[in-house]
């Protein structure tokens, strides 16, 4: 069960534009046994944040990050400044729930 989904600011310029944003996802979660019904294994409270750009200014098109997205350094020119932010925040929201899915995935194996 997904607990909350949220997004804060977590860095400003001196004019007051958001440079990033941080998401963070909190799961609770129970892998349950059907016959005889047993509760296996439970996480309650798991916590992943992911930071994204949140203006022009603070994406660096060089870094890692941005080169294992899907946007090139020409789609940052040619976009306004509310489509990068939004494209930024869904590439930001995919790899949250991708990683998460990972984290779950890998603390499950290690119960078995």
């Amino acid at each position: 069960m997904v607990r909350s989904f949220d997004s804060r600011v977590v860095a400003v310029n001196r004019e007051d534009e958001v440079l990033q944003f941080e998401m963070a996802l909190v799961v609770d979660m129970n892998l349950r046994r059907r016959s005889p019904d047993e509760l296996l294994w439970r996480t309650q409270g798991a916590r992943l944040a992911e930071v994204h750009s949140g203006s022009r200014g603070a994406v660096v098109t060089s870094s890692s990050g941005f080169k294992s997205g899907t946007l090139n350094p020409g789609d940052v020119r040619r976009m306004t400044d509310i489509q990068l932010t939004e494209t930024l925040k869904q590439e930001a929201r995919e790899r949250l729930v991708e990683k998460f899915s990972r984290e779950l995935h890998q603390r499950l194996m290690e119960l078995f």
